[in-house]
């Protein structure tokens, strides 16, 4: 299995180096039962407690202190648009290659904000079983943090 080194200084913050393994399930921190699926519905990224999809962790589309989440044996990743976190297949735009990047934040116990790249102001949370884009908030909250794990 590869393992991806990230390393990244954001905002004269230093981001220790960590490493993911290829195959890798992302769960809301104060949920760990729960992973992320896709609606059975439309392109939506939703928390469901089976059915996770597995990502590998890739050098981000664009911007080099980023990550883009691909969905294991796909072409598709992990991208916003109107504020709806979805799984869309790739494309050679620059609003994809922006919309599909983010910056790890470690100022969660134990996890991990996902920062949008192109809206720095914005991180990845849930809401029930939605993944949205929103507001971060100022200090760590529990719908915006999220570990990483390479089994159930």
């Amino acid at each position: 299995m590869q393992t991806y080194l990230i390393s990244a200084v954001l905002a004269f913050v230093a981001i220790p180096a960590f490493s993911m393994k290829s195959s890798t399930m992302i769960r809301p921190l104060s949920s760990p039962y729960y992973g992320i699926s896709s609606s059975k519905t439309n392109d939506h990224a939703v928390l469901n407690s089976y059915d996770f999809l597995k990502f590998e962790v890739v050098p981000g589309l664009e911007g080099v202190t980023t990550v883009s989440f691909k969905v294991l044996g796909t072409n598709k990743y992990l991208r916003h648009a109107n504020f709806i976190m979805r799984l869309s297949k790739w494309d050679s735009s620059e609003l994809f290659q922006e919309d599909a990047s983010f910056r790890l934040l470690e100022n969660c116990p134990n996890g991990y904000m996902i920062q949008s790249l192109n809206y720095p102001n914005l991180a990845v949370k849930f809401d029930g079983k939605a993944l949205t884009i929103a507001d971060m908030p100022g200090h760590p909250s529990n719908d915006f943090c999220w570990i990483f794990t390479s089994h159930w």
